[in-house]
């Protein structure tokens, strides 16, 4: 229903089309992406409730009934305040769970008069204030080494469509982070699935046989 994801649906559909190493499986995609996106914005408000509508209107907008620019975006640059290289807790973080009673005083001028949306934290800035440069390093890390070896399959291999729907998958679960906070609320299984999906195309893609054998007993 939000804006954000949306956009990370059409990014990962455009993504996964440009991993794809067939032409004409990078046609199918794009094809899908022209076809669902106004599908999804046509049909989507008579189909959903209003509770959904509303956000997907607020999630459009800025500036919110309360403030010319919404809570989460004030935090963003109060979070920013926090991980400048001068701060003791620059590298290492001032520990998980610890975010919000951190960046408190660096609200400073910024408007606050409303409360933070519940889940609708950079997930990036919340990483890097509680496990510093170096968490928020190893994070990132850790997502490109995944996504690197589902595109090296997807790209060599030009029939493998799992690694393709993961690139799409990945590179939507990296834009999506950026207004929300999937790690948490056992939401971080979903990036652990992946990953392992991940594997399991690679394995494959070095042991085409194995993979045929499983279809044929399939």
């Amino acid at each position: 229903a939000s804006l954000s994801s949306l956009i990370g649906f059409a990014v990962g559909l455009l993504a996964a089309g440009w991993a794809a190493g067939r032409l004409r499986s990078r046609i199918w995609a794009f094809g899908a992406f022209f076809c669902a996106v106004p599908l999804v914005l046509l049909l989507a408000p008579p189909v959903v409730n209003n509770a959904a509508n509303n956000y997907l209107r607020a999630s459009l907008r800025v500036s919110s009934a309360t403030q010319k620019v919404r809570k989460e975006y004030v935090e963003w640059q109060a979070s920013l305040g926090w991980n400048i290289p001068r701060e003791r807790a620059f590298a290492t973080g001032v520990g998980p769970g610890n975010y919000q009673i951190n960046i408190g005083p660096y609200y400073g001028g910024l408007p606050n008069e409303e409360k933070m949306p519940p889940d609708s934290n950079n997930l990036y800035l919340v990483q890097a204030v509680s496990l510093g440069a170096l968490g928020l390093g190893a994070l990132l890390w850790t997502i490109g080494h995944f996504f690197g070896m589902a595109w090296r399959v997807a790209r060599s291999r030009a029939d493998d469509w799992l690694a393709a729907a993961l690139v799409g998958a990945l590179v939507s679960w990296f834009f999506v982070n950026l207004f929300d906070a999937m790690i948490v609320r056992g939401a971080g299984l979903i990036l652990a699935f992946f990953f392992a999906l991940a594997v399991v195309a690679a394995r494959e893609s070095r042991n085409p046989e194995a993979k045929e054998d499983v279809q044929q007993e399939a």
